[in-house]
C-alpha cells in the first residue's frame, strides 16, 4: 500500500512540475526540502509511535467488547465500512485541529505553506500526528478493525490529498461531478485560503460528504485567484525546517483566531 502511494506522489509531483513547464527556482527548492524533511522526521516518529501504542493497548486494553462485529459480512462491504468509519474520524480530528489553540498550533504548520502545491500534502509537524495517531488508534481498537483495512485507508486518502493539493488544472466539469464524492483540489485549496470563513471550511480528507452533511462545504472556482499560507507565520524566523519545527512554540507574528491567518501567497489557475 505504502509503495504505491508512494508512487502515486511521484507520479504527481512529475505531472505537477512538467504542466508548470518551469524549473523550480531556489525558493521553491528549499520549500520542497522543508516539506520532505518534516515528512521523514514525521515518519520516523509515527512509526515509532505506533509500534508502541499497538504494544500498549494490546497489554492493557485487551481485546475490544465490539471488535469481530464485520467477521461474518463480505470482505469489501467490511472494507468499505471501514473506510468511511476511519474517514468521519479524520474529518472530526481535522474539524478539532482548527478550533482547539494547541491543535492548532501544530496544525498550523501545514497551513503556513505559503504556496499550494504536492508538497503541502506532506508537511505537516511531527507532533501533530500524536492526537491524530491517538484518534485512528483507538477508532481501530474500539472497532477491532483489521490493519489491512487502516493501511488501504491511509493509503487511498493520501493519493487523494496529494491530487487536492497539487497545481493542476483539471477538467472542471470533471472536478465538480468528482467534488460530489470526494475531496477534490478546488475544494481544499479553499481550505487553504487566507480568509477565516474559507480556512474553516472543506475540512474532508477523502470525502467530501462530511462537509455536505455537517454545513462545512464551501465552493469557489480554483480559477479565481485567492491567497493562500498564514499571516500570522510569514516572517522568515518560521521559515526553514527549524523555523517550521519551532513555529508551534514561537508567538506568532499575530493573534489570529483558530483557523484565522493566512498569509499572501496567489495560487491562480
Amino acid at each position: 500500500m505504502a509503495g504505491l502511494a508512494a508512487s502515486a506522489f511521484i507520479v504527481i509531483a512529475a505531472l505537477e512540475t512538467w504542466l508548470q513547464r518551469a524549473s523550480p527556482d531556489e525558493s521553491a527548492q528549499q520549500r520542497w526540502v522543508t516539506n520532505f524533511a518534516l515528512f521523514g522526521l514525521e515518519q520516523i516518529l509515527t512509526l515509532a509511535g505506533a509500534a508502541w501504542l499497538a504494544g500498549f493497548a494490546a497489554s492493557v486494553a485487551g481485546r475490544s467488547p465490539l471488535a469481530g462485529w464485520t467477521d461474518s459480512w463480505p470482505g469489501w462491504i467490511a472494507l468499505v465500512v471501514a473506510v468511511v468509519v476511519l474517514d468521519a474520524t479524520a474529518y472530526l480530528s481535522h474539524v478539532l485541529s482548527h478550533h482547539i489553540e494547541p491543535l492548532w498550533r501544530l496544525h498550523a504548520v501545514h497551513h503556513a505553506d505559503h504556496v499550494l502545491d504536492v508538497t503541502t500534502t506532506v508537511r505537516h509537524h511531527p507532533l501533530e500526528m500524536v492526537p491524530t495517531a491517538m484518534a485512528f488508534g483507538f477508532c481501530a481498537w474500539l472497532l477491532g478493525l483489521p490493519v489491512a483495512h487502516v493501511a488501504f485507508y491511509g493509503a487511498l486518502a493520501f493519493v487523494v490529498q496529494s491530487i487536492a493539493h497539487a497545481d493542476l488544472r483539471l477538467p472542471r466539469h470533471a472536478m465538480r461531478c468528482a467534488g460530489l464524492v470526494l475531496v477534490t483540489p478546488e475544494l481544499h485549496a479553499l481550505h487553504h485560503s487566507r480568509h477565516p470563513a474559507e480556512t474553516n471550511s472543506n475540512y474532508g480528507q477523502l470525502l467530501s460528504v462530511w462537509d455536505r452533511l455537517f454545513g462545512t462545504l464551501l465552493y469557489r472556482p480554483r480559477s479565481e485567484p485567492f491567497a493562500v499560507g498564514l499571516d500570522a507565520y510569514a516572517s522568515a524566523r518560521f521559515g526553514g525546517f527549524l523555523g517550521a519545527l519551532a513555529q508551534p512554540f514561537r508567538r506568532p507574528d499575530a493573534t489570529p483566531e483558530c483557523g484565522a491567518a493566512v498569509s499572501p501567497m496567489l495560487n491562480a489557475q
